[in-house]
């Protein structure tokens, strides 16, 4: 297909007609250098109660002292692998503990620095812990009774159910669902840690201790539930390697890249392990699992682990903190607390020391800042007045150390104090949210001193945004228009969006009802995806993209001819800096679900070049089914009322795999989703 042009004055440009939503436009200017046309034909065929008020701080305060407490059994922060903050409509929430009533859902008062109680309890047991996720729909919190061992006191877990409570929320707030808490397990342990996989899938895992033969023993455990959390399977054994730690081991999972991954301490072997499944799979199916070690050696595991993935900043990777047991054998000088980072299509974790054991520090938490392109390491060690280890694990105050995301090396020392209690230093149990930070939420971190009885807090404020990692010449998003018909007819007319420049490149999806042809496909525009996505023969998706020769020239709109008159939504955005000579640096990857699913998903393209662009889309058999970009993706558009569909796109400024990408539906249907990566002119 040849590159064509026509007439017409931007001026006169459209907005669309109506039933689309337009998320974002804007984008950097950046020219390409050389024609399209041939070579993107090519490549396409290849509520409130307030809490008390605080107290007066001491002189060497830093941080907020929160709300006292009274009642549970173990420090409210606690355990080391759990997260109980998140954020969620502009607020700090956490799970916390509300004396007399039980486990709560409160929210943090920014401008005033308090905590405030909602009135929303849920688990009542004061021997509970919870881990909590908020997954931009629902917000999860895993409760299970805490059972503390040691190597010389095991404590068996027992019988004792672990819940999952999961809530909707509107207008300020949290309601829970209908059919919750349902349950995990039926058993006690040290710890209990959640996440969801890109099938809706909510995933726990916990190390079980059983008292049975001569001496209790540990197996690291996993269970699987339905979509959102509902039906949960039987519990199993992690079915690869050695999953039998010692009596004094926890082990967390996380979600990323289309896979569940576990990780778990073994401090009799020394080792560090990292079990993954795929997303979709047989939960227990051996052939679904893989397994690597993350850390080795004579001394090397303790059972301190949180973990923290990250999609959201184009890289996907795998960022763990974990403490050493190296004070037994080593001197001052050995890492006491290490990162371990694993990144996307990795073979080997990477070993950062975070600090060392004459710094004293314990129970260590990763945030992952987005926006600043940090990592941000929270411990607990001595208070800033201790100089030296007066033993290893001694809390105090909470320390922050940071490094960069790109390339982690952190500085010589405790860090920086965020919390301390001036006249009590036995602050401990730093807790934070799974969620990456972002330029809007900023950082905060919760503790306990569980010796007074009163919860602490750090709110480190917006983050500083850091330049964006692309490198010069990479490609970037424009304007976005879409439309939507909800009667039938077979004209299918979409705006161009505005602020284009020459040699720009714009991509458009059509998603119809039934499955019509296109018998006039207007001018410029080549077939991207080859064989149109038409599950079920009652929706079909076309993919299209064109250059813009002249931006004076180009149309106002773009008409495409179906061969039968169908209801349908389209939308066309536009891409800057984009090879000309050879636009794609991936082939293009489609999947279709032909019967009922939560999500629709697609294998993600792998790039070669750093500074591509990832661009996709769905297209559901529906009128009124709303759709959630994979994770870390930013929507461009989204139409519904006619057939429902929409389009994202994420950067990509290092090259490699991009994994499992879903599109995640808010009502069960059919559809196809696609996916293809462009890639960036040589500066």
């Amino acid at each position: 297909m040849s590159l064509s042009t026509t007439t017409s004055d931007l001026s006169a440009i459209s907005a669309g007609r109506g039933g689309g939503r337009v998320v974002r436009g804007g984008g950097r200017s950046t020219r390409p250098r050389r024609g399209l046309a041939a070579a993107l034909l090519a490549c396409a065929l290849a509520v409130v109660a307030v809490a008390p008020a605080p107290a007066a701080h001491a002189a060497a305060d830093v941080g907020e002292r929160g709300p006292a407490y009274s009642g549970p059994t173990h420090p409210p922060t606690s355990d080391k692998a759990q997260s109980k903050l998140w954020w969620n409509d502009g607020s700090w929430w956490a799970d916390m503990w509300t004396t007399g009533a039980g486990w709560s859902i409160w929210r943090l008062d920014r401008a005033a620095g308090t905590w405030v109680d909602t009135g929303v309890v849920n688990d009542t047991r004061p021997d509970a812990l919870g881990d909590t996720l908020w997954d931009g729909t629902h917000l999860y919190v895993a409760s299970s009774v805490s059972t503390v061992s040691t190597q010389s006191k095991p404590n068996p877990s027992r019988p004792a159910p672990s819940y999952l409570y999961r809530y909707s929320y509107a207008d300020g707030t949290y309601r829970l669902d209908e059919g919750f808490p349902s349950t995990i397990n039926g058993v006690s342990s040290e710890t209990l840690t959640i996440d969801q996989d890109t099938t809706g899938a909510l995933w726990a895992t916990w190390v079980e201790i059983s008292s049975s033969g001569a001496r209790p023993t540990a197996t690291v455990r996993v269970a699987s539930s339905g979509p959102g959390g509902t039906s949960w399977g039987d519990p199993f054994d992690v079915p690869v390697g050695d999953a039998t730690p010692t009596v004094d081991d926890i082990s967390s999972l996380v979600a990323v890249g289309g896979q569940i991954g576990v990780m778990w301490s073994d401090e009799a072997a020394g080792t560090v392990s990292w079990a993954t499944h795929r997303d979709g799979a047989a939960s227990s199916d051996a052939a679904a699992w893989t397994l690597k070690t993350a850390l080795s050696g004579r001394n090397q595991a303790d059972d301190h682990l949180n973990l923290k993935s990250l999609q959201a900043d184009q890289s996907g990777a795998v960022f763990a903190v974990a403490k050493t047991s190296l004070d037994l054998s080593a001197g001052g000088g050995a890492a006491q607390v290490v990162l371990l980072s694993l990144a996307p299509g990795g073979t080997d974790f990477a070993v950062t020391p975070v600090s060392t054991v004459a710094d004293c520090q314990t129970r260590p938490q990763v945030v992952v800042d987005v926006a600043a392109g940090l990592l941000r390491v929270y411990s607990a060690g001595p208070p800033p007045s201790v100089t030296g280890c007066p033993y290893s694990g001694s809390a105090g105050a909470i320390y922050e150390k940071t490094a960069s995301l790109r390339s982690p090396s952190f500085a010589p020392g405790r860090g920086t104090p965020v919390i301390v209690d001036g006249s009590s230093a036995k602050v401990n149990d730093v807790t934070t949210s799974k969620a990456p930070a972002t330029a809007g939420s900023g950082v905060v971190v919760l503790a306990s001193n569980h010796t007074t009885k009163r919860y602490w807090s750090a709110d480190l404020g917006p983050a500083v945004v850091a330049p964006p990692p692309s490198p010069a010449g990479a490609v970037s998003a424009g304007a976005s228009t879409s439309a939507v018909s909800t009667t039938d007819t077979s004209t299918v007319a979409v705006s161009t969006p505005a602020g284009l420049a020459d040699g720009d490149v714009l991509i458009a999806q059509i998603t119809t009802d039934g499955a019509p042809s296109l018998t006039n496909v207007p001018a410029g525009w080549s077939q991207l995806v080859s064989d149109p996505l038409a599950p079920g023969g009652r929706v079909k998706t076309f993919v299209y993209g064109r250059v813009v020769p002249s931006a004076a020239a180009e149309p106002a709109s773009s008409t495409w001819t179906l061969s039968a008159a169908e209801s349908w939504n389209g939308g066309v955005s536009a891409f800057r800096g984009v090879d000309t000579t050879d636009p794609l640096d991936s082939a293009v990857v489609t999947g279709v679900a032909a019967t009922s699913t939560s999500a629709i998903g697609t294998t993600g393209p792998t790039t070669t070049t750093p500074g591509a662009m990832l661009v996709g889309g769905v297209g559901v058999n529906s009128r009124s089914t709303s759709t959630a970009p994979p994770t870390g993706w930013t929507e461009a558009w989204e139409g519904v009322g006619g057939q429902s569909g929409a389009f994202s796109y994420q950067p990509r400024p290092v090259a490699g795999a991009t994994g499992t990408l879903s599109w995640r539906l808010s009502a069960s249907g059919t559809g196809g989703a696609w996916a293809l990566a462009l890639r960036p002119a040589t500066p």
